[in-house]
């Protein structure tokens, strides 16, 4: 069997597209799993008093119903130690086996750092 030549480029080019895909991704510190943070995803927002304020009216909108001011039939957010990756991943996916259902289609990363930077602002509630 006879190969033509514009064939037997197309693996390689397919090998080294999926490469430089993996390569970039790791460099612009792209996750490329969907739905999943990236481990070393860090809430953006931390300290910024506007995202802190714009963290309370999501927080009040969308978390305070079952987190409460200070915990309630959700766990106290304002004395959880997940990580912000584990936040996200929480926030995005919900938790299996609970209540907590994914806000992945009615939050955007965005607006979970900013629910992240509130709740890590006010350690004892509010």
């Amino acid at each position: 069997m006879v190969i033509s030549p514009s064939r037997r480029l197309r693996w390689p080019a397919a090998c080294l597209a999926l490469v430089l895909l993996a390569a970039a991704s790791s460099v612009l510190g792209i996750g490329i799993r969907a739905g999943h943070a990236d481990d070393t995803v860090k809430d953006p927002y931390l300290g910024q008093q506007t995202a802190i304020d714009d963290g309370e009216q999501i927080y009040r909108e969308h978390c305070i119903i079952c987190h409460g001011k200070a915990g309630g039939r959700g766990p106290d957010l304002f004395a959880v130690t997940l990580t912000d990756e584990e936040f996200l991943e929480t926030v995005l996916n919900g938790r299996p086996g609970t209540v907590m259902p994914s806000f992945a289609s009615m939050l955007s990363h965005d607006d979970i750092w900013k629910v992240r930077a509130f709740v890590k602002a006010n350690p004892n509630g509010i």
